[in-house]
């Protein structure tokens, strides 16, 4: 069967594809950092929950986490929406079908993170009162989280691929995955350790805002967060590796060399990574985190080539009928400033509340 006959028609769109791609790019750079420490954060609590009491000295680092991770799971759970809306508008015939074939699994997705939310949230209010019965709530939670992204990378990788989907004539009950590609498994670690190198700075950034506060615990989150930051930005280097060289031959040449854009736009990020790392090295928390942001989006910029090098057997953006309505589009525009004040607004009184969530 030619895959192509498999791929919807796609929908008109109401304005140039530039403008979606980079409103697709900046909310899901936001969504990202939302993702890294709602995750990492849930490890980090997770490994400091594990160590006998006291160790390391300093106050104890998984109650002061404790306190952050509901915030974190619903600002990831609400700055992913964004992005995946503009994904369907550039590539919806792809995202539809891929969820379509794996429709069983993709609804467990949600159930899987509404629990972790709750997790999270017994971990916070009942910390005292679980005990040593805590590390098993917060572990409870990172299964959770690292099973929904499981099946978001599985979605991701399917609606790169066409052909695979033809399995779902022969079985339609929506349960079809993609765990016959290669990159599968480098690209779910990939983001995996990315968390624990971003929730880790995090982690160092927010000792730093203590110290400048004068509370008490401030330096030994700048060296804790540091520490985890330093670790695994350096299994990330590796695990980049492994998913570089586990892309199809004619995709990995375009990021060595094959591609200036999207090879400048890779070994760019992997620039600022290592620039970051040696700020950390020296203790300068605040110095890293600004060395790595660009390098962030020079890594979602690099996703999105990846994408789009990948679907270029199949479709182009460029492609895309264009119907302009710009009535849509400035409402969307005021929208999202009003909305951007809102949640500013939020984060203020969270923060003079004590920044603990209440039921």
């Amino acid at each position: 069967m030619d895959p192509a006959t498999l791929i919807p028609v796609p929908e008109a769109i109401p304005l140039g594809a530039a403008w979606f791609r980079w409103l697709l790019l900046g909310t899901f750079l936001l969504h990202l950092l939302a993702m890294n420490l709602m995750l990492g954060g849930c490890i980090m609590a997770l490994a400091h929950s594990l160590r006998p009491a006291g160790a390391g000295g300093g106050p104890p680092l998984d109650q002061e986490l404790s306190r952050k991770l509901p915030f974190t799971i619903a600002f990831a759970v609400n700055l992913g929406v964004p992005p995946f809306l503009f994904l369907q508008v550039l590539y919806g015939q792809f995202i539809y079908a891929s969820s379509l074939v794996m429709a069983g699994w993709w609804l467990c997705l949600f159930l899987l993170v509404m629990l972790a939310y709750y997790a999270a949230y017994v971990y916070d209010f009942k910390f005292a009162a679980l005990g040593p019965g805590r590390a098993a709530v917060i572990g409870l939670a990172v299964v959770l989280l690292l099973a929904a992204g499981l099946l978001l990378t599985h979605n991701m990788t399917l609606m790169l691929s066409p052909a695979a989907w033809a399995a779902h004539l022969d079985n339609p009950s929506g349960g079809l995955l993609n765990w016959g590609e290669p990159s599968l498994w480098p690209r779910f670690l990939h983001f995996v350790v990315a968390s624990l190198a971003v929730a880790g700075l995090g982690l160092a950034l927010w000792g730093r805002w203590r110290l400048s506060q004068g509370q008490a615990g401030g330096q030994d989150m700048v060296e804790r967060g540091l520490v985890w930051f330093s670790r695994a930005t350096l299994a990330q280097l590796a695990g980049g590796l492994w998913f570089l060289f586990s892309l199809p031959a004619p995709l990995m040449g375009l990021f060595i060399g094959g591609d200036l854009g999207y090879t400048l736009a890779l070994w760019g990020g992997v620039g600022a990574a290592l620039i970051a790392l040696g700020l950390a090295h020296q203790g300068r928390a605040l110095a890293a985190g600004l060395a790595l942001l660009p390098g962030l989006f020079l890594m979602v910029l690099t996703r999105d080539h990846l994408r789009q090098a990948w679907l270029k057997p199949w479709f182009s953006i460029e492609s895309l009928t264009v119907t302009p309505q710009h009535g849509p589009a400035l409402i969307f525009g005021a929208s999202l400033v009003v909305g951007l004040a809102v949640v500013a607004w939020m984060l203020k009184q969270a923060r003079q509340a004590g920044g603990s969530p209440k039921p």
